[in-house]
């Protein structure tokens, strides 16, 4: 009979500690704060329209998951929010004098 709850609370730890340990590994994979610009969201190009009316910048995601993302700029005004899928590209303008700065969770 002790054998049987020793057993038993032997399978119970261990099944603890599978589930802890499957728990860090999906904790990790999470994405960082909403505040953090996403480091795997690159910008591929930039360029300017007409002198001094507008500017545009083309991001892609090179992530390993979809994000929900809006592009910040200095001097101008942020993009919607965008779902961008893993391998997509996103062109967001600005006002000619807006410095684009990164992207972020929304």
């Amino acid at each position: 009979m002790k054998v049987r709850a020793g057993f038993r609370a032997l399978t119970a730890a261990s099944g603890a500690a599978i589930l802890l340990v499957a728990g860090a590994g999906s904790a990790s994979a999470q994405p960082a704060g909403k505040s953090a610009y996403i480091s795997c969201i690159d910008k591929v190009w930039e360029e300017g329209g007409l002198p001094g009316l507008w500017k545009s910048v083309t991001v892609e995601n090179n992530c390993a998951w979809n994000y929900e993302i809006k592009l910040v700029w200095n001097n101008g005004s942020d993009s919607p929010c965008k779902l961008l899928r893993v391998g997509r590209s996103y062109t967001d303008e600005n006002t000619s004098v807006a410095t684009y700065k990164g992207a972020v969770h929304c």
